[in-house]
């Protein structure tokens, strides 16, 4: 009798093993896109916190009257209450609007 030399996969398996491949990633990539998400609100958060201060260190040199300090411009940076500043910032990115209340202990990203 001749012995047969069974080297690598038959096709069925090839296929398996695909298939099961396939079912996986469809259940990763919903949860990766949502801690995409969720890594841009926190950047938008930072944005914003970063923005108050930013804002309040060109409001207190502008009243002080004191020249040589260099203040980075953020774009997108604006207060939210032109009259009273302890109200925060918004700042604007990601095609969303993310604000930050120096009022709140903790800050969640959102909207």
């Amino acid at each position: 009798m001749k012995k047969l030399n069974k080297k690598g996969f038959t096709l069925i398996e090839l296929i398996v093993v695909i298939a099961i491949l396939a079912v996986l990633a469809l259940l990763l990539v919903p949860q990766i896109t949502g801690y995409i998400q969720a890594s841009k609100d926190s950047v938008g958060a930072a944005n914003a916190r970063s923005c108050y201060s930013n804002l309040l260190l060109q409001k207190a040199t502008t009243d002080a009257n004191l020249t040589g300090v260099k203040v980075e411009d953020i774009a997108g940076c604006t207060w939210v209450s032109d009259t009273d500043p302890t109200q925060g910032a918004k700042w604007t990115g990601n095609g969303k609007t993310y604000t930050y209340d120096p009022t709140k202990a903790s800050q969640a990203p959102g909207v």
